[in-house]
């Protein structure tokens, strides 16, 4: 769940792309930048949507449209379908092939526009964050590589260009990080400065000005899954409410926040806030498909809290939860959840019952391996903490 997230601060990363004394784009107009990034985090995508279309027509030429329009299909692959429904790739593909002609233009004509290269490797760095979810992690390592050649001309027109920043600090910390779990990459990269790229992060979530929220979310990654030190899940529950009290509606954004507290251990108020979640599900203020993930973050807590017989029953009702007829991703993590509980419970046949049938579903998240690994063996709860997230099931 948190790492879905990524995709998400990854992509708005980016979004926060505008010199702090823009040279092409007037405050009536970054306003237009504003809503739409604030549209976007809300989850209100066709509004968000609207506002670029705005932007682009007051702006013609401009790639900064069709980089919010990029993020916005972005977004509903990410969201709206939990990355199983491919048709809603294709919008996000065209995006992102007219935007970077667009910005290619762009800055051949205005070559001293530091937004305008910084959006320009804002495109190129969405593609590269695609790249890396499908696991082709050479051509998004070169792609990424391209995206900070356009963001460093960018500070290098404009030093002060704090937003620009985090593609740098991200990029420097991403750079050492991946390497340790993708084999192919250790060869090739050129490894950048944990260290460096947080402290970074840390001076934009700061000072930055369009993507500020997005340094946070960030950070609220970084603290909650670091290896090497930097792990802080206090810290990150402490960023997390911030971010929430500026959005309290948006559900992607609270399911975060439930997560983060799961890292701190945060258990009982886990509980507590999930079935509020559910609740929001229910009414109509989150999308239906979300059920599932809420039920699965519920039954994370009660599971933790020492109720295995109230978790059992969360992950099994989060595992009937269907989009197009097709269980969800966090049914199909449910399942796997289903049959853990079963497992410690010394129920190995009705474990593997559901083992299987999550085996057996279309494998759009990678679970296909992890149902079949704990198909070989049974599965053993270890010391809590442990890692909560899909991909380490």
């Amino acid at each position: 769940m948190m790492r879905t997230l990524l995709s998400f601060v990854l992509m708005l990363g980016a979004t926060g792309a505008s010199a702090e004394k823009p040279k092409f784009l007037n405050p009536e107009q970054e306003a237009y930048i504003h809503r739409g990034v604030e549209k976007m985090i809300r989850m209100e995508f066709d509004a968000s949507r609207k506002e670029f279309e705005v932007l682009e027509k007051m702006v013609p030429g401009h790639p900064h449209p069709y980089f919010g329009y990029a993020s916005v299909a972005w977004l509903r692959f990410i969201y709206e379908s939990e990355q199983s429904d491919q048709a809603l790739l294709k919008p996000f593909h065209e995006a992102i092939e007219k935007g970077i002609d667009v910005s290619d233009a762009w800055v051949k004509l205005h070559p001293e526009d530091a937004e305008g290269w910084m959006t320009r490797g804002a495109l190129h760095g969405l593609y590269a964050r695609l790249l890396m979810t499908r696991h082709r992690y050479i051509k998004g390592y070169f792609t990424a590589r391209t995206s900070m050649k356009s963001v460093r001309r960018a500070l290098k027109i404009d030093p002060e260009l704090m937003d620009a920043k985090l593609g740098i600090g991200m990029y420097d910390y991403y750079t050492d990080v991946y390497p340790h779990f993708v084999g192919v990459l250790a060869k090739l990269v050129l490894r950048g400065d944990r260290e460096r790229g947080i402290a970074l992060i840390n001076e934009v979530a700061e000072k930055g000005r369009f993507s500020k929220w997005t340094a946070k979310m960030a950070l609220v990654e970084i603290y909650t899954h670091d290896m090497w030190g930097a792990k802080d899940p206090e810290r990150a529950v402490e960023i997390m409410a911030e971010v929430r009290e500026a959005f309290p509606n948006s559900s992607m954004l609270h399911s975060a926040e439930l997560c983060a507290k799961l890292y701190a251990n945060h258990y009982a108020e886990v509980e507590v806030d999930a079935v509020k979640f559910i609740k929001r599900v229910d009414s109509g203020e989150y999308l239906a498909l979300e059920k599932a993930k809420g039920l699965l973050i519920l039954g994370h807590a009660q599971w933790f809290l020492g109720k295995p017989t109230l978790a059992l029953k969360s992950f099994r009702e989060a595992a009937l939860i269907k989009m197009k007829g097709q269980l969800s991703r966090y049914a199909v993590a449910s399942l796997i959840r289903a049959g853990n509980v079963l497992d410690t419970m010394g129920k190995r046949e009705d474990a593997m019952a559901l083992y299987k049938q999550a085996k057996g579903q279309p494998d759009h998240w990678g679970f296909k391996k992890v149902a079949a690994l704990h198909l070989s063996k049974p599965f053993i709860l270890p010391t809590l903490p442990f890692i909560i997230t899909p991909h380490d099931f």
